[in-house]
């Protein structure tokens, strides 16, 4: 995003002489993070991963699968893992899943079949065990980190995990039901209904509330309405929100690409994990700007008011400064100052006037007197 409009940087191609390897590496689903801690996001596609200059960055070569899963899945490893299930078993060596170092495409553990492996799922969900857990269906029962079984009985789906209780372990979530593995649904979504035939997946799953505990979003039966489910269960446990975690929230932005996938963080969550995370760098501006108003909220009526406004919508300054010079001292949301300017009009758009990238900025507005802007 430069100048006001989106600019291609680069275009990746399979089928380009450059990246004939990749193709046919992709999976049903997509994951963004920072796999090799360069400071750039990559795109980890499936088999094959592509670095943030559009080069590709490895390929396991292992071919398509339809899920894959991204995550700080093994506490004891520097970095992300990432779980991914093969269909291609007849051309890639048998292999039905892999485990593998996201940043280089190392396989730590792989698995063997004679069938095409559709699903597949990886979350903590066993207390006592660190690091995560993962099925398949065509593994056999509950595999950890290293490759151990650790029950022969798998959990009852495998399709979408859910922050729901107090404790940290993840719960499951299939079709319009949340449950606890080894034990008892704890959530049965009465008079809704799941979406993709078979596959049974939300309409979306998200910490949206920001107490760290995920949200279920679900349509209702005749998609009249969409219910949001959050959980009412106390925790002992305090965490940043979910959505603070890049990682995270990227997942959610492509959770319904493709086949639906369950998002997951960047950061090691756990029974074991240390507490507190690591504060995110987010900054907040905790003073009050008023005198300005958002045309959004208030139209042409001036309110005083700390509204905050967006780079590319226009607003409209209050009347009393109407035909006046008015000084506007424009904020990042840290509450540093990036722009003054001196303006006539009674409407001002920050990025068509001013040229600033599309943000939330906070506005001050005084009057100027026509002496001191002679």
């Amino acid at each position: 995003w430069r100048n006001g409009k989106l600019t291609q940087r680069w275009f990746f191609d399979s089928d380009s002489s450059a990246n004939r390897s990749d193709t046919g590496q992709g999976c049903h689903n997509l994951r963004v993070g920072d796999v090799d801690a360069d400071g750039y996001d990559e795109i980890v596609y499936g088999s094959c991963t592509i670095d943030h200059n559009g080069k590709g960055l490895y390929n396991t070569k292992l071919q398509h699968g339809d899920a894959l899963h991204l995550s700080d899945m093994d506490p004891d490893r520097t970095g992300l893992e990432v779980w991914q299930v093969h269909e291609d078993y007849k051309t890639n060596g048998g292999i039905v899943a892999s485990f593998r170092d996201a940043k280089d495409g190392t396989i730590i553990k792989e698995y063997t079949g004679s069938a095409d492996n559709g699903r597949g799922m990886a979350a903590p969900v066993v207390s006592g065990k660190r690091g995560w857990q993962m099925w398949s269906s065509k593994t056999t029962g509950l595999i950890d980190i290293s490759g151990n079984t650790v029950s022969s009985t798998r959990p009852s789906s495998i399709n979408f995990g859910i922050w729901w209780d107090g404790d940290l372990l993840r719960e499951l979530e299939d079709s319009i039901y949340i449950t606890k593995y080894g034990g008892n649904t704890l959530l049965t979504a009465s008079g809704c209904a799941s979406n993709n035939s078979t596959k049974s997946t939300p309409c979306l799953t998200a910490d949206i509330f920001g107490d760290w505990r995920e949200e279920l979003i679900l349509r209702n039966n005749d998609n009249t309405a969409l219910y949001i489910y959050t959980t009412t269960a106390a925790t002992a446990y305090r965490l940043y929100t979910l959505m603070h975690d890049p990682i995270y929230r990227m997942s959610v932005a492509s959770e319904n690409v493709a086949y639906n996938q369950p998002p997951e963080p960047g950061i090691y969550i756990n029974y074991d994990m240390t507490l507190p995370e690591v504060n995110p760098a987010i900054q907040y501006y905790d003073g009050t700007v008023n005198d300005i108003c958002s045309q959004s909220v208030c139209r042409s009526r001036p309110v005083n008011s700390s509204v905050k406004v967006m780079a590319d919508r226009s607003f409209v300054l209050p009347v009393r400064f109407n035909g006046m010079s008015k000084s506007i001292s424009i904020y990042d949301c840290s509450g540093k100052m990036i722009k003054r300017a001196i303006v006539k009009k009674d409407a001002v758009n920050l990025r068509k006037d001013f040229g600033l990238s599309n943000a939330m900025y906070i506005v001050k507005v005084d009057a100027v007197s026509e002496n001191l802007i002679k």
